[in-house]
């Protein structure tokens, strides 16, 4: 069994503060795809921006808009992963459309 335990939103922007005089700017949200707990990164990013920190989201962008509205009000840089341009390629790993994975990346680059 691994080990593990919950890290209240209030304990991660803590922690990034008291890294500042390490170099910490903000907070990342990225690995084992974060929105899939989007509330847990609105939540951490609504209390780094008060704080003056910077919000970073890498994500595979498979997210409805309401979702995704709310977080780009919060989040101030975003990478979202483009694997293939072509429906060929999303045939071929069985994935969605890109216009699906396009989507995401039009409204981040819009706001």
């Amino acid at each position: 069994d691994a080990a593990w335990r919950y890290v209240a939103p209030e304990e991660v922007v803590g922690l990034a503060l008291r890294a500042r005089d390490r170099g910490c700017v903000g907070v990342a949200y990225t690995y084992n795809e974060p929105l899939v707990g989007y509330e847990y990164v609105r939540d951490v990013g609504r209390l780094a921006s008060e704080a003056g920190l910077a919000n970073v989201l890498v994500s595979n962008g498979m997210v409805n808009e309401e979702p995704l509205t709310e977080l780009l009000g919060i989040v101030d840089a975003a990478n979202i992963d483009l694997k293939g341009f072509t429906q060929g390629f999303y045939d071929t790993a069985r994935s969605s459309a890109p216009s699906k994975r396009w989507r995401p990346i039009r409204r981040a680059t819009s706001r």
